[in-house]
């Protein structure tokens, strides 16, 4: 990637999508992957040569492009796919989330200004505690945890509100966009007798711990 430049990611993404579905079973039906980075290359030159001037907002249109690719070029048995997914869906889902992610930030700021000057602020800044008439009730290793837990509170809810407000309409996006083409006598698949690995890869995320 960094000796072309950035212009071998069609090859990169699709050489991976082709390892990943080629290690993906539906039972005992093997899903394939006829993707050809040559056929998305394209899209993504215009995506390179405009990706500066659109401060990288681009690489969605892309991202959209290929991902519909990518399902027209995968198939399970006797289906094939298809993608309906649009641009100005996920670019919409963008801009409400960082909409809300602004009015979050401005939220936790003006209560962290209200709040820091009287208490949290006067144990870590000796200058702020001499001007103050009294005393701060809390001490400085009282305000370190304080801030400590503020932060752990934010980053907390940060996770929460990615998942409800970027991850979840992203991935509904995604899903209700695809169409099944084609039927599959599904009494017949039997269970895979593959060999699995012997450790829980991803486990982290399967249990969806990531935003703690």
């Amino acid at each position: 990637m960094g000796l072309t430049f950035g212009l071998a990611y069609p090859v990169f993404r699709t050489r991976l999508q082709k390892y990943r579905l080629a290690h993906t079973w539906f039972g005992d039906r093997p899903f394939t992957f006829e993707g050809r980075a040559s056929e998305i290359f394209g899209s993504w030159i215009v995506t390179w040569l405009l990706f500066i001037p659109t401060f990288g907002l681009i690489g969605l249109w892309y991202r959209v492009r290929e991902f519909r690719y990518f399902a027209s070029r995968t198939r399970c048995g006797l289906l094939s796919f298809r993608s309906e997914l649009t641009a100005g869906k996920i670019y919409l889902i963008h801009i409400v989330y960082l909409i809300c992610l602004f009015a979050f930030f401005l939220l936790v700021g003006s209560v962290f200004y209200m709040v820091a000057p009287a208490e949290i602020l006067a144990g870590l800044s000796p200058e702020m505690s001499a001007g103050l008439a009294e005393p701060p009730v809390v001490t400085e290793f009282g305000a370190i945890v304080g801030v400590a837990a503020l932060f752990i509170v934010v980053a907390v809810l940060l996770g929460m509100l990615q998942v409800i407000l970027y991850l979840h309409p992203l991935f509904k996006a995604v899903v209700d966009s695809l169409r099944v083409i084609g039927e599959e006598d599904y009494a017949a698949i039997a269970q895979s007798e593959q060999v699995t690995p012997s450790r829980g890869e991803g486990l982290a995320d399967a249990l969806d711990v990531s935003p703690f």
